[in-house]
């Protein structure tokens, strides 16, 4: 797992994350959040798809900060990640960040494995509902931010994002930074033109 970051001149560095090495990382809070979320959903029981990054070199998948939500950038290569952005869904639990980063780490590991989609009504994609009732709901319940009997995300629209304490938190920080990063996203989103 290549976790990519700005060091204190302001340099882009990264740090190869083998899933054993976190003692040897950089003192650096984007650093130390995604290992946090690894340990974490790791700990837990969950995680497979990061420990499956962070251990197989073929994988070589980066993940980089970001102020927005959370997606996987097949072209390039890299997981766009928000250590306080969660989902909380309709139903009113929250996933942490961690199990979102888990959720794309699935995305990842099925674009490199060529795992085939085709459209599905409510998820969008076959792959995407797979990483939904797989990864995203094992990790979910693993961390205990779902009942164990909970079916899941109902639909790939299921949630909204909202801002939470820390990277292992399912607790939402404030509902006025929650409506910041939603409208944030929004804007984002509509400024966005699609990498090629």
């Amino acid at each position: 797992m290549v976790i990519w970051y700005g060091d204190e001149n302001g340099k882009q560095r990264y740090f190869m994350f083998n899933g054993i090495n976190a003692t040897q990382a950089p003192q650096n809070s984007f650093v130390k959040d995604v290992i946090t979320a690894y340990n974490y959903n790791v700990a837990n029981g969950g995680g497979e798809n990061m420990q499956a990054i962070a251990t197989d070199k073929k994988m070589r998948i980066g993940v980089v900060e970001t102020g927005y939500d959370n997606v996987y950038l097949p072209n390039a290569n890299a997981i766009r990640f928000n250590p306080t952005a969660s989902l909380k869904l309709d139903d009113g639990n929250i996933l942490s960040p961690a199990t979102g980063l888990e959720h794309e780490a699935a995305h990842a590991v099925n674009n490199k494995k060529g795992v085939d989609s085709k459209i599905d009504n409510k998820y969008g994609t076959t792959e995407e509902r797979s990483v939904i009732k797989g990864a995203e709901l094992k990790t979910a319940k693993a961390n205990g931010e779902l009942p164990a009997n909970h079916p899941g995300r109902k639909s790939h629209a299921d949630g909204q994002w909202v801002v939470t304490r820390s990277v292992i938190s399912n607790k939402e920080f404030s509902t006025k930074s929650s409506e910041e990063l939603r409208k944030k996203i929004k804007e984002f989103r509509n400024s966005y033109t699609p990498e090629p």
